[in-house]
């Protein structure tokens, strides 16, 4: 996580493995204001959540996952954490499914952002696990719209139980 620290990359672990948990019960989490590192101090300025338990059928190209999103207002020089994760459940029970979800920033797509996953569903429902974690450094002041966008490349699956994440740090 760079200049992150021990204690961001602590909470990132937390929030990757926490988040998933979110649909079936209430997580607390204690947010200490400030973290010590190996490479100094971190604060967490604002924390951003979205979650969206409705189904979605990605087509063959990308496009972004229907009513889940934030709108994030970030001040000069803020660092930014963004976590995704849902799942994607195949459906057909013969068929190998697969596509990609990636991350867009005000309606650019952040490099190194995108994730491809693969089910193979053999004889029964199947599902697996999406996730996506990224940091953006040194972001300019204003207001920032995140999309996580999704595609199904082969086979046929929805996406669903979906949970988006943000803080900003300095």
């Amino acid at each position: 996580m760079g200049g992150g620290g021990k204690g961001l990359a602590f909470l990132a672990i937390l929030i990757g493995i926490g988040s998933i948990a979110f649909n079936f019960y209430t997580i607390t989490i204690v947010i200490p204001s400030e973290s010590t590192g190996n490479t100094g101090v971190n604060n967490i300025d604002r924390i951003y959540y979205d979650s969206n338990p409705t189904p979605w059928g990605p087509g063959s190209s990308y496009g972004d996952i229907p009513d889940f999103g934030l709108i994030i207002t970030v001040n000069e020089g803020d660092n930014l954490f963004i976590s995704f994760d849902g799942q994607l459940r195949a459906y057909s029970q013969t068929v190998t499914t697969g596509g990609s979800i990636r991350l867009r920033i005000n309606d650019v797509t952040q490099a190194g952002s995108e994730r491809s996953f693969y089910g193979n569903v053999g004889t029964a429902e199947h599902y697996d696990t999406l996730s996506l974690q990224y940091v953006v450094y040194d972001l300019s002041a204003g207001t920032y719209e995140i999309q996580i966008q999704a595609t199904v490349s082969y086979g046929d699956g929805i996406i669903d139980d979906i949970n988006l994440f943000a803080f900003t740090f300095t």
